[in-house]
């Protein structure tokens, strides 16, 4: 007994001596080599980015993959189902996810063009239109009288202007067409990667199982054992969080752009379609994404009806209340568990440093990150005798 707890004390002992010894190597070779470990650094991510994308893509995969596996063969244990049921789910998923593509390609993508075009032929008529309403609403009012006046006085060609952004649109696609080499060359490693990226997608959704039991085996052989577990309870977590966010993210946003489509058929708006499509694009952003494509809307509308597009903006707010309070609770629930201030917080973090994408993956990493808080704060405070008085569900509770 006391043999095997001093082999094992030693043998952490050296562990520990190892990997202390490796930490101050790189260090070192970082501090003495740092332009080439940049460099190296990202010819390495430039490498890996297809594969990483790939896992991506892997991930978002499965969550359509697993509810076919059950639905389709559900508690089978015979070897030929066994054997089949892989095969036949990818290859139904990748119809499934074909069928969005074109989809996306034949509807939305012609619909979001639609619209950039119908706000910038329309810009010269639209300022008009706010304009007159302007002075019309605030002719009552005494203290408006030096805006008014200054809007009245104004003269601006908005024509000339909406001429001038168009020339440089088309100025800017000219020059990308212009340099053809470059386009091609960018295009064929576009290509290159994304087919690589689908290669390795599909390698891992049919050995996920066997990966799995490899990742298993790394962890036990390299980890320590309360180290492993607080590894594999934080990935839980991304996992559940990341999972129920983009399932929730989509059916909300699908559920609001449908509503809005036939809300505004009911009161006859112009260009329902089109509207019901940005805003169902836009909802995939958190927070922000559905009064972004409510600003699109907006404007599409003024520049047909302005009264018409003051109340697009009210049954806009309507649907999203009931969508948001009614709808999505029944179907969703809590998808991640993250108040409103923080999901602000995340969106604007996610757009300054990756754009869109950032704004729609910072949000479930905050969320992942804020449940670990949590239960860390709750077992803290359940332990220390001082904070027995503190209410955890109400310090971290959402509304």
């Amino acid at each position: 007994m006391n043999d095997n707890l001093s082999t094992r004390i030693e043998k952490n002992s050296r562990r520990n001596f190892i990997f202390r010894v490796i930490i101050v190597a790189i260090a070192l070779l970082v501090v003495l080599h740092f332009t080439k470990v940049l460099d190296f650094i990202k010819s390495a991510f430039n490498v890996s980015l297809p594969f990483l994308f790939g896992l991506g893509l892997a991930y978002i995969w499965n969550l359509l993959l697993r509810p076919m596996e059950k639905a389709f063969f559900p508690n089978s244990k015979k070897p030929i189902v066994q054997k089949i049921k892989r095969p036949v789910c990818v290859f139904l998923s990748l119809i499934v996810i074909l069928a969005i593509i074109a989809l996306v390609f034949y509807l939305v993508l012609p619909q979001i063009y639609k619209s950039i075009m119908v706000i910038g032929e329309n810009i010269p008529s639209l300022a008009e239109r706010l304009q007159a309403w302007f002075l019309r609403v605030t002719e009552d009012f005494e203290w408006a009288n030096q805006i008014r006046t200054r809007v009245e006085n104004m003269d601006v060609n908005w024509q000339q202007y909406a001429t001038r952004a168009w020339d440089v649109i088309k100025s800017g696609i000219g020059g990308v067409i212009g340099s053809t080499f470059s386009l091609l060359n960018n295009i064929l490693g576009l290509v290159i990667s994304v087919f690589t990226a689908l290669i390795f997608t599909i390698y891992t959704l049919f050995d996920k199982e066997k990966l799995k039991l490899q990742m298993d085996s790394l962890t036990e052989a390299y980890i320590e054992e309360k180290h492993r577990h607080r590894l594999v309870y934080f990935l839980n977590i991304l996992d559940d969080t990341y999972s129920n966010f983009f399932k929730g993210q989509l059916l909300s946003a699908f559920i609001i752009g449908a509503l809005l489509f036939v809300v505004l058929l009911i009161f006859r708006m112009p260009y329902a379609l089109t509207i019901g499509i940005v805003v169902m694009v836009t909802a995939l952003i958190p927070m922000l994404g559905a009064f972004i494509g409510g600003a699109v809307g907006f404007l599409m509308i003024a520049a047909v009806n302005l009264q018409q597009a003051w109340l697009f903006l009210v049954l806009l707010i309507v649907v999203q209340q009931l969508e948001g309070d009614l709808i999505y609770p029944k179907i969703v629930g809590n998808s991640i568990g993250l108040p409103g201030m923080w999901v602000f917080v995340a969106v604007i973090a996610g757009g300054a440093i990756a754009g869109p994408i950032g704004m729609i993956l910072c949000v479930p990493l905050a969320a992942a990150v804020y449940k670990i808080i949590k239960h860390d704060v709750t077992q803290r405070i359940a332990l220390d005798s001082h904070f027995m008085e503190v209410d955890t569900d109400k310090m971290f509770h959402d509304k």
